[in-house]
């Protein structure tokens, strides 16, 4: 049985009339949680993510608000990083050696290399606000248009 919030707190705080101090109902709640390994996020300028196992999903026009934040097939999706140091996150690719440039894109590849010894060769794409790209950082970074 599903109930809503309140009504579960209404029911959690009443007690038996019988016996005082005592509940009217036992309520057991259950809190299913996945792990974020192997989380995948579209790229593109809104923020949606999928899971590495499952396969994309087709656009669906008529899907409610909330699963606007799932990559559907439209998008290229990456494995999902986040900088606990400034609080962005972006994408992981691997950076083949023959030419740094090229891209590979398949995260099967690129989650095997982070934890093997081509761990070097795994490059951390963060999201730039609009404000980041008009400043143009002194530092050695390089800017890429989103698609």
């Amino acid at each position: 049985m599903r109930l809503s919030p309140a009504a579960s707190k209404l029911l959690s705080l009443a007690q038996s009339p019988e016996a005082p101090g005592r509940p009217l109902l036992n309520i057991e709640t259950h809190l299913w949680t996945r792990a974020v390994t192997r989380l995948l996020r579209g790229v593109a300028n809104e923020t949606m993510f999928g899971w590495y196992d499952e396969p994309p999903r087709d656009l669906d026009p008529f899907a409610p608000e909330i699963d606007a934040v799932v990559a559907d097939a439209r998008y290229q999706r990456l494995p999902a990083i986040y900088c606990r140091h400034c609080g962005r996150s972006g994408w992981m690719a691997l950076s083949p050696e023959k030419d740094p440039d090229e891209l590979e894109i398949d995260p099967d590849k690129i989650y095997r290399a982070s934890v093997s010894r081509d761990k070097r060769r795994v490059r951390a794409f963060i999201a730039a606000t609009v404000n980041m790209t008009e400043r143009r950082p002194t530092w050695p970074v390089r800017l890429f248009d989103s698609p």
